[in-house]
């Protein structure tokens, strides 16, 4: 398998690969947003109700699992639930085993 180097990916180089690549695997179209402050949406599938996908990607790549999750609890579990979409994903750097998945 090809190694890539992410770290010389910027946070919106990152969100710019992750909706190409998530785009072709899902055949969908993905918005996307200016980098900022965000409300908790990087990418989102706006389909029925029922198929909304909020999409938030995390450039962790040197911070590890215990920053990712311990940011994913703090600042954004609020913004998921008032959010409420059909599926939450989340892109990252960060390596997972998994447990941490």
């Amino acid at each position: 398998m090809t190694k890539y180097n992410y770290a010389a990916l910027s946070p919106q180089d990152f969100e710019e690969v992750t909706r190409d690549l998530l785009q072709a695997e899902w055949g969908v179209h993905l918005e996307a947003f200016k980098a900022g402050r965000d409300n908790g949406i990087d990418l989102r599938y706006s389909g029925t109700d029922d198929q909304s996908v909020v999409i938030q990607c995390k450039h962790y790549l040197a911070s590890g699992f215990e920053r990712l999750l311990s940011h994913l609890k703090n600042a954004e579990l609020d913004k998921v639930r008032r959010l409420a979409p059909a599926r939450y994903v989340v892109a990252t750097t960060v390596a997972l085993n998994p447990t941490d998945k």
